[in-house]
């Protein structure tokens, strides 16, 4: 039996595991949350199962709150809105179900929510406008509906977003260009459809964009080539039609390009030649024309390379084959 000392100081208590030994089991040890003064609790990476207790409202100094990767289910903890000073808040990789609850938007203070790969449902609750500190949300994994809450992208702080493998629906809204800060966005696996919006341009701090496995259509932004620290885009699996732009080919520290299975018409564009640091092509499953170019042999860094599927006639340059 673990026993718990309690003093009348300023508490850290880390109980994870992150080397496969001495994982601990059964529920979550809730004299941990009997001492005011706890500063940061951490149980992740065990095999806790079972509800979270009730949070007192005698924990005014808890600031991290890091659960991850256990097994515990049950209804996201309203009583969490006691924490008022609250900074980091991590759930991930649980099975926690119902809707996450409205009154996270008292924790005026986070910087950090993680409640990704739960069985959360429902419609993602505007939560975000007090949250004036968050720089990192990551919903994705778990099952909300509806569409992409506007509060989101309001949160002109956050760095992080990820809303993937979920099942919004709709158009990613213009208000995404108040996100000048953002540096990674993932919202690919839901049902999205519209087109990407020319607001998204504003996002010059972006350096990882997924928006694959959606109902996206449309062609590319003419104004995309603002994205200039963008390393990788995912885009694959919706229905992008016509040519690309020729800014496009501006964006030369992509390192990852994957616009495989969309309807992308007409012969592949030379100035692929331009984008030198690729180490990751994928243009299959499109219906591009003409001859592979072979300006692609020129792609020294080009590790990985997916032509299949199109519409390319005559021989293949001869380096290709060797890539």
């Amino acid at each position: 039996m673990t026993s718990y000392q309690l003093l009348s100081i300023t508490i850290y208590i880390t109980i994870s595991n992150y080397l496969s030994t001495s994982i601990h089991v059964g529920t979550f040890p809730a004299v941990l949350m009997e001492q005011g003064n706890i500063a940061s609790l951490s149980v992740s990476n065990n095999k806790l199962t079972g509800t979270l207790p009730t949070f007192p409202a005698t924990l005014p100094s808890l600031t991290n709150f890091n659960v991850d990767n256990n097994k515990f289910n049950g209804v996201f903890p309203t009583s969490i809105e006691s924490c008022s000073n609250l900074r980091v808040l991590t759930m991930q990789y649980n099975k926690f179900d119902g809707t996450l609850p409205t009154s996270l938007v008292v924790l005026t203070k986070l910087s950090e929510l993680k409640v990704n790969n739960n069985l959360l449902t429902g419609l993602l609750p505007g939560i975000f406008d007090p949250l004036v500190y968050l720089v990192h949300f990551d919903g994705g994994s778990n099952a909300f509906t509806g569409t992409m809450p506007v509060s989101v992208f309001n949160s002109v702080g956050l760095t992080y977003l990820g809303l993937n493998y979920n099942l919004f629906t709709g158009d990613i809204p213009i208000e995404i260009d108040q996100l000048n800060l953002l540096t990674a966005f993932y919202a690919n696996n839901n049902l999205l459809t519209g087109t990407i919006p020319e607001q998204m341009s504003k996002l010059t701090s972006l350096t990882a964009l997924s928006l694959e496995s959606n109902g996206i259509t449309g062609q590319l932004p003419t104004n995309i080539n603002a994205l200039s620290r963008l390393l990788e885009l995912r885009i694959d699996g919706n229905a992008f039609a016509g040519v690309f732009p020729t800014s496009f080919w501006d964006m030369n520290n992509l390192a990852l390009l994957n616009i495989s299975s969309n309807a992308f018409t007409g012969p592949f564009p030379i100035e692929i030649s331009s984008l030198n640091s690729l180490t990751s092509l994928s243009i299959g499953h499109n219906t591009f024309t003409g001859l592979v170019p072979d300006q692609i042999s020129s792609l020294n860094a080009l590790v990985t390379l997916d032509i299949g599927g199109c519409l390319f006639t005559g021989p293949y340059p001869t380096t290709i084959s060797v890539l």
